[in-house]
């Protein structure tokens, strides 16, 4: 509650006053103090249900999708802004951006009559192939590499001449975006990325705008094939790629507490966007509603600390809103920031129970200190009755929006329950209200309630404040942000990214799929 400062010195006011404190105190009386057990019993499945309704609806009415740069995103936003506006305990506004936009109206490949046409599939950010018609060349094999990838490294292209040719490419260890660029460096005139596991081919993304050779997933299967008849005495092959790029505008969703201490944020986030193949239920509906639901439980309760929640924008075109908004923190808005919890596909049909590793125990990346005692809040609450879930520690494998936050040395933790083969509609047509796993849903959804009930009101075993203005200062990849801030006087509030900047920063790290 914010109460305006009133002058005592004039007898008329003093009512008013009177009236404010009477005010104060009923708020007092009537806000309960949040505990971690009692924000979990506020969440409801019908809460989640009817938010992925909305969706699933919003999807089906805009082409099938919820994607940055079309009409169902935009839905999207408006029904969470038309939502959460209603909620007077919280300020909530949209932050703008920028940023390149790829739509393939059709991909198609034909190789020789006796294998016939393949079935591929396309990435956001290709290239189209010249006057968005049909290219036929020779295939080639760029050399196997499973220890450090195949065309990961340049040296890998220098045994194999691609130029003038369609290379085909073992996905693997590196992005999709290093293979399809070096297929361009070396003058490819498409690339076919062949998946390595036999999994749905689901497409992905290459990343930020770039150089990048008109390029499309093909099975392990084809791949294979394509390889031993390539081997067997070479083989032509005819890709289509029709595609655009421009700039686009796209948003991010922020709706953050009127109360709580600012100077320690809690911040949880997911993405709102869906990619273009399907409606993005599973991925990440479920983590959208998961959040409006935490929003919606939270407002019953007094709690210490202030808490953000975020819906990104263009997650699936490379965490071009989560990469945006936290490059766009000022170093004192980073030291606010005490942890970023992340929920990225939540609800997958058959799903494990993952659990970010944040101590580094099972995958050996080790996260800013902090990260380790929310692995263990989660952890605590699945493992207990009534639930006693068996966890699997997830690797932070720079795949979602924890990204960012990782790299401007925030704790971060979280929950993840699968792609295929946990969820084969991932990416696909089919991820629709049909494709969500309730209880998975409604469990984990609990589970952030539990941590950020506890959190929220107590953050003991994060990190304090000066604690983190100190890391912050050391950490080499914000050095230039801090020298900049350090020789400048900013006399303008920043009001964590509330500015409409119409154009993200072009220095996106390779966070796209492997």
């Amino acid at each position: 509650m914010r109460v305006s400062r009133v002058s005592l010195s004039t007898g008329g006011m003093r009512w008013k006053v009177v009236v404010a404190v009477l005010a104060f105190a009923n708020v007092l009386v009537s806000a309960e103090l949040l505990t971690p057990h009692k924000l979990v019993n506020d969440i409801t499945l019908e809460g989640l249900e009817s938010n992925l309704w909305e969706l699933n609806r919003i999807a089906k009415e805009n082409g099938g999708n919820r994607a940055f740069g079309l009409p169902g995103y935009t839905a999207s936003k408006d029904f969470l802004l038309e939502k959460i506006g209603r909620y007077e305990y919280v300020d909530s506004w949209e932050q703008s951006f920028t940023e390149w936009f790829t739509q393939t109206f059709n991909i198609t490949l034909n190789v020789a009559d006796d294998v016939g046409p393949m079935d591929i599939v396309t990435f956001t950010g290709t290239t189209a192939t010249p006057n968005g018609g049909p290219i036929t060349a020779d295939l080639v094999v760029v050399p196997i590499n499973d220890v450090s990838g195949t065309g990961c490294l340049e040296s890998d292209w220098a045994e194999v001449d691609v130029d003038g040719k369609i290379a085909i490419i073992k996905r693997g260890l590196c992005t999709f975006g290093s293979k399809a660029k070096f297929a361009k460096k070396f003058g490819a005139v498409g690339a076919l990325i062949w998946n390595n596991v036999e999994t749905p081919v689901t497409g992905g993304t290459l990343g930020p705008k770039d150089e990048y050779a008109p390029v499309g997933l093909i099975s392990l299967a084809d791949g294979q094939t394509l390889v031993d008849r390539v081997a067997a005495g070479g083989l032509k092959a005819t890709l289509l790629v029709d595609a655009i790029g421009e700039y686009r505008e796209t948003w991010n969703v922020i709706a953050e507490t009127q109360d709580g201490d600012p100077e320690n944020v809690i911040v949880l986030g997911a993405h709102l966007d869906s990619v273009q193949l399907g409606p993005g239920i599973n991925d990440d509906g479920s983590g959208s509603t998961a959040l409006i639901e935490l929003l919606y439980a939270i407002k019953h309760y007094t709690f210490k600390n202030k808490v953000r929640f975020i819906w990104w924008g263009a997650e699936e075109s490379g965490l071009l809103g989560s990469y945006h908004y936290t490059e766009k923190l000022t170093v004192d808005e980073i030291a606010d920031i005490a942890l970023y919890l992340n929920f990225d596909m939540i609800a997958s049909p058959d799903a494990f129970y993952g659990v970010f590793d944040g101590d580094g125990s099972t995958h050996g990346f080790l996260p800013a200190p902090g990260s380790g005692h929310i692995e263990s809040l989660f952890t605590e609450f699945l493992t207990s009755p009534p639930y006693n879930l068996e966890v699997t520690p997830a690797s932070f494998s720079n795949g979602s929006d924890y990204v960012g936050f990782v790299d401007i040395g925030v704790p971060v933790g979280g929950l993840y329950t699968g792609t295929p083969p946990q969820d084969n509609c991932y990416h696909l047509a089919c991820d629709d209200i049909n494709n969500v796993n309730w209880k998975v849903l409604e469990t984990n959804t609990k589970a952030a309630a539990y941590v950020l009930g506890t959190l929220a009101s107590d953050l003991k075993g994060i990190p304090g404040r000066k604690e983190r203005a100190a890391r912050v200062k050391r950490n080499p990849s914000l050095a230039r942000r801090v020298r900049r801030e350090d020789s400048h006087d900013h006399g303008h509030e920043h009001e964590h990214g509330k500015e409409r900047s119409h154009f993200a920063s072009c220095e996106h790290h390779e966070h796209t799929l492997l």
